[in-house]
């Protein structure tokens, strides 16, 4: 097996254990109130600034009726992770990509190790993917300024503004 493929199975696992945890601690426990959640958001009828953060809710909302179950539990967990394990596996590669720019392999692996490590910790509601997306898109606005792909940051920023606001801060590192 070469190093490159170990890394991406590294990644996979790091990925599924990820998502796991928060589907077990977070997202199973608090169903209900997640779908109702979403509901709101995408029926306009939640606080600001939550109402304006539609792109995780609707996501998982579209996703999760693809599924096909009776039950609408089982859908709001497949929306769930049929989302979040493609971006915390697209977090732990680009991590690893934007560390490889200034550090040894072995650093950059660490890092990532760390980063899986701090996830769990830094989770502090039932409804927090759009913080892990945020995250995904930093990261990759970071690795594009790095990689002097200056015609993606708009796009990447169009995108988040529609999960976070804070995604405007791109504007301020570019510059």
């Amino acid at each position: 097996m070469s190093q490159r493929t170990g890394r991406l199975i590294l990644f996979l696992v790091l990925a599924a254990i990820s998502v796991a945890y928060l589907r077990n601690n977070l997202v199973t426990p608090h169903t209900a109130a997640r779908m109702r959640f979403i509901s709101d958001v995408l029926s306009n009828q939640s606080e600001p600034p939550y109402r304006y953060r539609l792109l995780v809710p609707f996501l998982e909302d579209n996703i999760a009726n693809l599924y096909p179950s009776s039950s609408i539990k089982s859908q709001h967990l497949f929306g769930f992770t049929a989302i979040f394990f493609p971006v915390f596996f697209l977090i732990y590669y680009l991590f690893h990509q934007l560390l490889r720019l200034y550090f040894t392999e072995n650093s950059s692996l660490l890092g990532v190790l760390l980063l899986a490590v701090v996830i769990p910790v830094s989770v502090t509601g039932y409804f927090m993917e759009g913080d892990f997306l945020t995250l995904l898109l930093f990261i990759l606005g970071f690795w594009c300024f790095h990689k002097e792909k200056d015609w993606a940051i708009p796009l990447i920023i169009l995108l988040g503004t529609f999960n976070r606001e804070q995604m405007l801060f791109l504007l301020v590192e570019q510059s």
